[in-house]
């Protein structure tokens, strides 16, 4: 099961299923956040976040860096040309021909700098709502893995699991945790 090893090393595992129920509790916890239904990343326009009360201020501050980086990005002009990089003549200065592409660059549309910027920020958010469900579920099944083990778990060993150091998105997502509303 996927969602397992997102979160799980096999000797944590191991560990966790030798207690009685713990294997019940462990699918139960799953299905609550997960019912019926798979982690899918959606192709959609939508930036609301699916739970904002419990969404943690350093999810918001990678959204809003996401922001200020296509933004920064969305003015500085646009090649006329490909994207390639400039092939000199033989005769041609260095320095000549990328004056020349620089003077041939044209500004972007401000609707397209707002379809862009919503397709960003769209994208930074659907993976917060994909990976939401496996927060919460870390949260409740690392108090599971605590209570019948008296401690915490090593994490995941699959280095596709965003709670493993070596995958990308660990730094966003290793010490996040989500607020409680009220709290």
């Amino acid at each position: 099961m996927t969602v397992i090893f997102q979160l799980f090393c096999v000797d944590d595992l191991r560990r966790l299923l030798s207690e009685a129920g713990a294997d019940e509790r462990l699918l139960a916890i799953i299905r609550a956040h997960i019912p019926a239904k798979q982690l899918i990343l959606k192709a959609t326009n939508d930036t609301k976040v699916d739970k904002p009360e419990e969404t943690p201020d350093q999810i918001l501050a990678a959204i809003q860096k996401r922001f200020d980086v296509v933004s920064e990005q969305l003015q500085s002009p646009l090649p006329k040309g490909p994207a390639d990089p400039p092939r000199p003549e033989q005769e041609q200065q260095l320095l000549d021909l990328l004056v020349d592409a620089r003077n041939r660059r044209v500004p972007p549309m401000p609707d397209q700098e707002d379809t862009i910027r919503r397709w960003a920020i769209s994208c930074e958010v659907n993976h917060y709502n994909f990976y939401y469900p496996l927060l919460k579920i870390k949260e409740e099944a690392y108090a599971l893995f605590k209570e019948k083990t008296g401690q915490l778990p090593k994490g995941p060993d699959s280095y596709y699991a965003v709670f493993n150091p070596l995958n990308p998105l660990y730094e966003l997502f290793a010490e996040l945790e989500l607020k409680r509303p009220n709290a």
